[in-house]
């Protein structure tokens, strides 16, 4: 429970580094300039469309509209039958 309650309490401070991260590979390995994106393409379901939008700021419409767990925009989860060993990030795609 203390371990829960420190992610709480931490995890917002570091929530747009880790959707950087988890939607651009921002901060990842790699060279910066071929290896992070400054884009992003989204199909649209309901328009049967692909849109193109910088990263910056589909981070940011995430972040202000999307709400997940422990104070980011993501949920949490175990991969089958890693229960304890690993954690999935989960993000929506808008």
């Amino acid at each position: 429970m203390l371990f829960l309650k420190i992610m709480e309490n931490e995890l917002p401070n570091l929530n747009k580094k880790l959707a950087q991260w988890a939607y651009a590979g921002i901060g990842g390995y790699g060279n910066q300039k071929i290896h992070w994106a400054n884009y992003i393409i989204v199909f649209k379901n309901d328009t049967k469309t692909l849109e193109m939008e910088k990263i910056d700021v589909y981070i940011t419409n995430i972040l202000q509209n999307v709400k997940g767990q422990m104070g980011t925009s993501f949920q949490w989860t175990y991969p089958s039958k890693k229960k304890g060993k690993s954690i999935q990030l989960k993000g929506k795609i808008t």
